[in-house]
């Protein structure tokens, strides 16, 4: 069997700004330069928010996963996870402020 192996760096209060969008890994911030950041802990942003430009602020971290291949008995690789194998996410998100 295949395992799943996952290393957090901390990087440490951040403010970012950006556009406010749905993903299917949750709600995500996307900047000016095309960064993506995951919010922590939430599905979807409130209509109130989506699509607007943001400036958040909250705790930043980098999920990194490492995935070794499993494959079924016929030789096929399975597919483990549908996650991005690097995510850049806010944590405890404390401010959410519409910028437009």
């Amino acid at each position: 069997m295949g395992q799943n192996q996952l290393e957090i760096i901390k990087i440490g209060k951040l403010t970012v700004q950006g556009i406010a969008y749905n993903a299917k890994a949750g709600a995500v911030i996307v900047t000016e330069n095309d960064s993506t950041y995951y919010i922590s802990g939430m599905r979807e942003w409130k209509n109130k928010y989506y699509e607007k430009t943001l400036s958040v602020t909250g705790y930043c971290i980098i999920e990194k996963r490492t995935f070794e291949k499993r494959y079924h008995p016929n030789g096929d690789e399975i597919i483990v996870a549908h996650l991005p194998e690097r995510m850049v996410k806010l944590k405890r998100t404390r401010r959410i402020r519409i910028i437009k």
